[in-house]
């Protein structure tokens, strides 16, 4: 199997480093696109050889991917963040493990 390494350095500012607890009456929002049943046993479907396991199961541990989807949720984020009074009081990614 083929391994990469990769890396990335960014700048933010330090009072956003850290998720804050959310309150009652902080709004929640979700931003993606469809959840289709896709990635299901991803890691485990990655490693074996192909046609290990059923068809099905292998078909629903393809992730797709919808750039147009991640960059819309990017840019929201990124003008949220940037804005003077930034909204965002915790934010997680669901994606590659749920």
């Amino acid at each position: 199997k083929v391994i990469m390494m990769a890396g990335g350095i960014g700048y933010g500012k330090a009072e956003q480093a850290l998720k804050d607890t959310p309150q009652q009456g902080d709004k929640i929002v979700i931003l993606g696109g469809e959840n289709y049943r896709i990635g299901m046993g991803g890691a485990a479907v990655s490693s074996a050889d192909t046609g290990a396991f059923s068809s099905g199961i292998e078909l629903n541990a393809i992730q797709r991917s919808n750039p147009e989807m991640q960059k819309r949720a990017a840019n929201a984020v990124r003008g949220m963040v940037e804005s003077d009074v930034n909204p965002i009081v915790s934010i997680h990614d669901h994606g590659a493990g749920g």
